[in-house]
């Protein structure tokens, strides 16, 4: 008898923690239909992630943690991403299908690149 409410209980509680979840998938898969936000927001989030990743590699070399040629290739790879997921960013703009937000492709691009020496 134990056994039996023991196991109806690990089932309620499985059934309280997935329902939310699974509740939140079938509303969205239900409707069928993506909103005009949804690619704009994915490529944001993307930006946000290569933009965090660029940060942590900057760290990692000036802590020691990743080596200078680690840390040159790590950070060619995050920029070419970063230029073409701008140029999404940037042509989502265009499309109209997203508005226009205070940033442009040239301005986060200038975050990007490096600063060249300063002439002698």
């Amino acid at each position: 008898m134990e056994t039996a409410v023991g196991i109806v209980m690990m089932l309620a509680t499985v059934a309280a923690v997935t329902y939310p979840l699974l509740r939140r998938k079938t509303a969205s898969s239900r409707t069928g239909a993506t909103t005009p936000d949804e690619p704009w927001t994915r490529l944001l989030t993307e930006r946000d992630a290569l933009y965090a990743a660029l940060k942590e590699i900057e760290l990692d070399h000036e802590t020691g943690k990743l080596s200078a040629a680690d840390y040159r290739s790590l950070r060619h790879r995050y920029q070419a991403q970063a230029v073409a997921l701008l140029q999404e960013l940037d042509a989502c703009r265009q499309d109209g299908s997203a508005e226009d937000g205070p940033e442009t492709v040239v301005q986060e691009l200038g975050d990007l690149l490096p600063v060249p020496p300063a002439p002698r």
